[in-house]
């Protein structure tokens, strides 16, 4: 069987390199973005560095913060149960309302232990920081299985760091993270692996203290995830540079993709997704340099700019020229008197209103693009509860574009990847495959809430127009109303456990009408005594 993703290590880390030489074409728009709106975020460019001393305005980064946070709390709000496992369509063309109900039970139960292993562990912080590199329109969330304490380990890698390739349909089927790794983080890492010639001769030297210099140097290694289409598997792969080549220091299989990296939108025929900084970029450079331009003629305006001439202090050579406030330019002689003074102003504007005209105008405008827009700001005047509704209406109108795609590349891989560690794990005693069809992953979080809504709007706003235009009877006739409130518990969310199902429903009628008929017989009783 032919398979089209490489295994061998060679092989495997030329594929990488490809795709890294693809991803570079992104890298002089992504090196703007990461500069002006999240510098915090650029982690090879700017480790150990100054991230914020090109930035002169913060609308933009103070944006793309709020814009993490509202998108963590509309796919995947922490601490709350943001997807429900449930019996998809084919389950419930197949199974019996007895099997159904008891299939809705048990994924209840596997439900509420996936959300308590997740609320244990560090997800919900490294949630928020890939939905940061999200505003750039890449994230990059990778879930290891860990040990007995710790079941599921999460890292948020920042973008930047990884390259994607895809296949046919635009699903990801390749993911290549290369780092420096020092030695011993990839002894700590990986433990009784193969690893290169340069590790093996500093663990083999037998005096500690050489043993732990030489563990101090670091290593190339390249962690990449390929689709095995020919065995529906993805393998990881752990390689490094060997004096023979490449080496493999690691390698495993899973059912589950190991690396979670939803794109905002992207463009056909484009591996790398892209987001809404893309959109504010020119924007946020032109409230930028207002800002940086704003502040130099302020400076200017307070310290000035001097001429002198080569006598003063005989500092002639320092400062040649430099337009700064407070330098001096050296000139051969200054106006007044007979040779004038040594030192003297120079006139400069001493005015940057122009900067009035555009600065709240881009600003708005960068919030806008980048979603900060919730509820619209204040002006001292009280905003209405239909001001508020609209403009989060309009939000999750403007995200809705967006929104399946982070669905599909963002809750239901986790799900998956989280069932299959704690299955791995001992922690859940039955093994499901999330296939939409028999069983499937409902979104909980606001977003879906709101488009829910929207559906239970139209159908009480049916049943209104129904109840106005016939009486009850043909309405009766026109509506299945024993179903509508199981279907409104379903589009809000309700625990299925508290809706009875359809052979309860029956058993309460019945029930139902043995009361009332008992009622009836004791008031005909009741009725004959006292006309007796």
């Amino acid at each position: 069987m032919i398979r089209t993703a490489p295994t061998e290590p060679g092989a495997i880390w030329a594929h990488a390199d490809r795709a890294y030489q693809a991803d570079s074409n992104y890298d002089a728009v992504l090196d703007q973005i990461y500069e002006l709106i999240l510098p915090y975020r650029h982690f090879e460019r700017t480790k150990g560095k100054s991230k914020m001393d090109k930035v002169f305005d913060s609308t933009a980064v103070r944006s793309a913060f709020r814009f993490a946070g509202r998108l963590q709390l509309d796919i995947m709000p922490p601490f709350q149960e943001w997807f429900q496992l449930a019996p998809g369509p084919a389950a419930e063309a197949q199974l019996s309302e007895s099997e159904l109900k008891e299939l809705r039970e048990k994924l209840e139960r596997t439900q509420k232990q996936v959300f308590a292993a997740l609320d244990i562990s560090s997800f919900h912080t490294t949630g928020n920081e890939m939905c940061q590199d999200l505003v750039a329109g890449q994230g990059a969330m990778l879930i290891s299985e860990g040990d007995d304490d710790d079941p599921l380990l999460f890292e948020a890698v920042p973008s930047d760091q990884i390259a994607i390739t895809d296949g046919p349909g635009g699903r990801v089927n390749g993911v290549h993270y290369k780092r420096k790794m020092p030695y011993r983080e990839v002894v700590d890492t990986w433990p009784d692996a193969t690893y290169p010639k340069v590790i093996r001769d500093a663990l083999a030297k037998t005096d500690d203290a050489e043993r732990d210099a030489a563990l101090q140097g670091e290593i190339e290694v390249l962690q990449a995830s390929l689709w095995q289409k020919a065995d529906k598997r993805w393998v990881l792969s752990v390689i490094a540079p060997d004096d023979k080549g490449h080496v493999l220091i690691h390698s495993n299989s899973t059912r589950s993709a190991p690396w979670i990296t939803p794109r905002f939108f992207k463009v056909p025929g484009e591996s790398r997704g892209r987001g809404p900084a893309w959109l504010a970029l020119p924007d946020v450079r032109v409230a930028n340099k207002t800002v940086e331009l704003t502040l130099r003629a302020a400076a200017l305006a307070i310290l000035g700019l001097w001429t002198r001439t080569p006598d003063f202090s005989g500092m002639s050579a320092l400062n040649m020229g430099q337009i700064k406030p407070g330098s001096t330019i050296p000139v051969n002689r200054n106006a007044g008197g007979i040779a004038g003074p040594s030192l003297a102003p120079l006139d400069i504007p001493r005015n940057f209103d122009v900067s009035n005209l555009l600065l709240a105008e881009y600003r708005e405008q960068i919030r806008e693009t980048l979603f900060d827009r919730a509820i619209p700001r204040s002006d001292g005047t009280p905003r209405s509860a239909s001001e508020i509704i609209e403009s989060v209406r309009l939000y999750s109108e403007d995200l809705a574009s967006a929104y399946g795609r982070l669905v599909k590349e963002t809750v239901l891989p986790i799900v998956q990847r989280v069932l299959e560690i704690l299955h791995n794990k001992g922690l859940l005693s039955d093994k499901y495959e999330i296939d939409q069809l028999f069983i499937q992953v409902r979104v909980k979080s606001s977003l879906a809430s709101a488009q829910n809504l929207m559906q239970v709007r139209i159908l009480t706003q049916w049943l209104e127009i129904l109840g106005a235009l016939m009486p009850s009877e043909i309405v009766l006739m026109s509506a299945k109303l024993e179903d509508v409130g199981w279907e409104i518990g379903r589009l809000l969310g309700v625990p299925e456990k508290l809706m009875r199902t359809a052979t309860e429903k029956r058993e309460m009628q019945k029930l139902v009408a043995e009361i009332m008929a008992r009622q009836q017989l004791a008031q005909q009783a009741a009725a004959a005594e006292q006309a007796a």
